[in-house]
């Protein structure tokens, strides 16, 4: 078993059997992975730059 210890100071304690990447805190919510660094929550991913500025409405073959 080891402990990381969150940013609000709470403490998570993980068994050494866990193979999971990150670790939600139960007082913040934060995110932390084995190194106790905050990252994004699992299954979350910026929103890609390629449709950043997508517009559905916008039609370019209006004449």
């Amino acid at each position: 078993m080891f402990i990381i210890e969150c940013g609000c100071g709470n403490e998570i304690y993980v068994s050494s059997g866990d193979d999971r990447g990150a670790w939600q805190c139960e007082e913040c919510g934060k995110w932390l992975n084995f190194f106790g660094q905050e990252v994004p929550p699992p299954f979350s991913s910026p929103e890609p730059a390629l449709f950043k500025d997508y517009d559905p409405d916008f039609d370019d073959d209006e004449d």
